[in-house]
């Protein structure tokens, strides 16, 4: 009986401290990586937004996204929720073309987009959804200040 309470004990405490062993590390590595942005811009506090300019995108920043979203109806009276976003991924920090191979690449990047829309129609009760990825390079995607964002044929650009 003492010995199931002595293991008991163990095994109690064992999970107790074990979540805790590592956080100063974890803590730590968390307070550096707040120190060294890797090279990535990072916003600090309030901006000053001009537009139409910033509804495009953000060289140096490492991920931002654009959201469309909304319900439309029909003439008819048919019920659409509708979701088009896209992302933009920096995969390399500003100014890291020093650190790269001499031989240039026309495949050589450092953004990765992806779009993905969705359309609920709400009377059917049927969900239909695409989505697209694309390297910044080869003009495969140009993300603009005008918010014409596109890859492939899903773009948020009037037709």
């Amino acid at each position: 009986m003492v010995l199931q309470k002595s293991v008991c004990f163990w095994i109690l405490l064992l999970l107790i401290m074990y979540p805790l062993a590592g956080r100063a590390e974890r803590e730590r590595s968390v307070k550096e990586a707040d120190r060294h942005d890797y090279g990535y811009l990072q916003v600090t506090g309030p901006c000053d937004f001009k537009f139409p300019r910033d509804h495009g995108a953000h060289p140096g920043y490492r991920i931002e996204w654009w959201y469309y979203t909304g319900h439309i109806h029909s003439e008819s009276g048919k019920r659409y929720g509708f979701q088009l976003t896209f992302f933009r991924i920096q995969i390399s920090p500003p100014d890291s073309e020093s650190e790269w191979p001499e031989k240039s690449s026309a495949w050589r990047t450092k953004q990765v987009f992806l779009a993905h829309a969705a359309l609920s129609d709400l009377n059917q009760k049927r969900f239909y959804f695409d989505g697209h990825m694309a390297r910044g390079t080869l003009g495969l995607v140009q993300p603009s200040a005008n918010r014409s964002n596109g890859i492939d044929d899903l773009s948020a650009a009037p037709r």
